[in-house]
């Protein structure tokens, strides 16, 4: 499989057209498209991108050497939503969820113990409401 195929395999793994997995990376639907065929080969700095973008192994992209994917634990994940959510600081819901959490981390660990039988008891609620029990 060549670079170009495995770029098509990312895009079609992910669900994107030509047109969105171009958007993602900051080029254009031909450009993906000359990729895919293999009529243009992609920049390190295409291929950068992609990996970045998508969360690609960049040995599987170059060389079609382990996971397509990388494996990336919770906490990994949490600080990447958070990086980004930093980048769109005009929309209300990441104010209020940014106002929540520094004033969650303001209180005292009594308090947060408090706040965390909170949210873990709704959480029970609305799996026992999506989970009836079978009876």
């Amino acid at each position: 499989m060549s670079v170009g195929e495995r770029i098509k395999a990312i895009r079609k793994a992910c669900g994107k057209t030509q047109q969105a997995f171009g958007d993602a990376v900051g080029l254009k639907r031909n450009t993906i498209a000359t990729y895919e065929i293999g009529q243009v080969q992609p920049s390190d700095r295409t291929i950068a991108d992609i990996c970045r973008e998508f969360r690609v192994s960049e040995l599987w992209l170059r060389e079609g050497e382990g996971d397509m994917f990388l494996q990336i634990d919770e906490n990994q994940e949490l600080v990447e939503v958070l990086t980004k959510v930093e980048f769109e600081r005009d929309s209300p819901l990441v104010d209020l969820l940014t106002s929540a959490l520094k004033a969650y981390y303001k209180l005292d660990d009594s308090a947060k113990a408090v706040v965390n039988q909170m949210i873990d008891s709704t959480l029970q609620e609305i799996s026992a409401k999506k989970n009836p029990p079978d009876g």
